[in-house]
């Protein structure tokens, strides 16, 4: 009979096997749930990721039944470690043993139809009930089960035999997993015992539901058997034998020492608890020291994110001299408009980082192509090799995982909403509402600035120009919008312009590429 780990170098084994698992198991439900609740607090303020929402609620649902089962083991196996394991008849009630199988096997259906796993059940008709702890018996059924499931492949087989033999009740389950080899048999039933790496093994949990059960079966007075095979219908069988007492067996002397073995136990299962929360307050301490290490790293990596914004338009600035100072022009421009907007504080983000970084297509257009005199002089294939920075950009951003948001911003900031922008020609609202806002702010830094081909057109003219092409260019709302923007902060974007001679009247019809 296994007793309870009392001497030191069990205590220090079970401690180290605590620390690492218990901090493996919980750590991986906490994190999907902190992440979860990151995304629900931006699809709160990003209508298009609503739909989102359920998903994320449910990755939480899935981490908060993880920790419970993770804690219910852990108080579980403590209650039985600090508890004699000799049988305890004080919860002892007539059970019937089909109705607790059939309730077993209905919690575990969705995890076995899951795995499209052929599920055998048979259960002797005549069953006589049994005097039993319920609640222990449907433990050890529920952690025999889950196990089966758990290491038993794909449209397996997994059977419960339950019937009287020998004047005892006989519940046997079996499957057709790989077995358990013979150098491990000896180590299962220990406690946090893995036959793999907790950091990088497929099954997920403690390594205790074999010593639960176990130890249950102890507590109830029942004998556990386990054998294995490579071959033929099961890969492993676990039998549970339990005695079928009468309720006259139970004598009023076993029933007072059972109350006695209990109060005792309640006293150890305090010390036991005051222990394990000692424990798990540590371990509250040492996560929050992580997550404001965390802190400091994404701090660094927010730094090394806007580092890396500044080098792409010092690029665009270092091949071409008229493109200096464009990318912050258009990112003041967008945090004003974004303001009037009323847009929250993420898209306002996006936006801004969207209008610095538009322009790193035009690092894969060539330099002939970018300087020629006049927009009427390039051909229809310079036109077309003109238009796919949108594209390159896209591509080039998408390497970084810190701008999956901007990327479609900029890939649609040349649709027209009328179909005849580029690359893809999609109109109307299939183009990206920050999009949208992008192509009135690249026009018109685009005209008010200088270009190789031309000196800047007034502001005037340009706000004329975006309201000439209101409907068919851009979107005839967002125009509106700007030119009352234009409106009221008029001597503020006139600082951002450059000093320049201004024309009043352009030298080609459209003052944007």
């Amino acid at each position: 009979m296994t007793q309870p780990f009392s001497d030191a170098n069990s205590f220090e084994r079970l401690k180290s096997s605590l620390v690492s698992l218990v901090s493996h198991e919980l750590r991986t439900p906490l994190t999907y749930i902190s992440a979860s609740l990151e995304m629900l607090e931006i699809a709160y303020e990003n209508p298009e990721m609503q739909a989102q929402v359920p998903k994320f609620l449910g990755i939480i649902d899935q981490g908060v039944q993880q920790l419970n089962t993770t804690i219910n083991e852990l108080l579980t196996f403590s209650e039985l470690e600090s508890t004699p394991s000799e049988p305890r008849n004080n919860l002892v009630q007539r059970t019937d043993v089909k109705s607790l199988v059939l309730g077993v096997v209905n919690v575990l259906r969705d995890t076995y139809q899951a795995k499209k796993q052929v599920f055998e059940i048979s259960i002797q008709d005549d069953l006589p009930s049994v005097m039993v702890d319920s609640g222990k018996l449907s433990e050890v059924v529920l952690q025999l089960l889950s196990n089966a499931i758990k290491f038993t492949p794909e449209e397996g087989h997994v059977r419960i035999l339950v019937m009287e033999q020998y004047k005892k009740l006989h519940l046997l389950i079996s499957d057709t997993g790989p077995g358990i080899s013979e150098e491990v048999q000896s180590l299962i039933f220990d406690p946090f015992f893995q036959n793999e790496n907790y950091l990088i093994r497929e099954k997920g949990g403690l390594g205790l539901g074999l010593t639960l059960v176990q130890r249950l079966c102890q507590a109830m007075g029942a004998t556990l058997e386990m054998s294995t095979e490579v071959t033929g219908y099961s890969g492993t069988n676990f039998s549970v034998w339990l005695p079928l007492y009468e309720e006259e067996q139970l004598s009023e002397k076993k029933f007072r020492e059972t109350l006695a073995q209990m109060q005792d136990a309640h006293v150890q299962k305090d010390q036991e608890l005051s222990r394990l929360k000692s424990q798990l307050v540590k371990y509250t301490q040492d996560l929050h020291q992580a997550y404001q290490s965390n802190e400091q790293k994404q701090s660094q990596l927010e730094r090394i994110y806007v580092d890396v914004m500044e080098g792409f338009a010092a690029a665009m600035q270092a091949r071409d001299p008229f493109m200096r100072g464009r990318s912050q022009r258009m990112a003041a421009y967008a945090r004003l408009f974004a303001q009037n907007l009323a847009l929250p504080e993420s898209q306002c983000l996006i936006l801004e980082q969207a209008c610095l970084l538009c322009d790193i297509g035009y690092l894969g257009i060539s330099d002939a192509v970018l300087q020629k005199a006049e927009t009427q002089q390039l051909s229809d294939a310079e036109k077309s090799h003109i238009q796919t920075h949108p594209q390159i950009a896209a591509q080039m951003l998408s390497q970084i995982k810190a701008f999956e948001p901007v990327v479609p911003v900029i890939l649609y900031h040349h649709e027209n909403v009328d179909g005849t922008g580029y690359p893809n020609g999609v109109s109307g609202d299939a183009i990206p509402h920050l999009s949208r806002i992008v192509r009135i702010i690249d026009a018109f830094d685009a005209m008010t600035s200088d270009r190789a081909y031309r000196p800047r057109f007034t502001p005037d003219y340009a706000i004329q120009e975006i309201q000439r092409y209101a409907g068919s260019q851009f979107d005839s709302e967002l125009v509106t919008l700007f030119t009352d923007l234009w409106e009221e902060k008029k001597a503020h974007m006139q600082q951002l312009m450059q000093g320049a001679p201004l024309l009043s009247e352009p030298k080609v019809k459209d003052g944007t590429r």
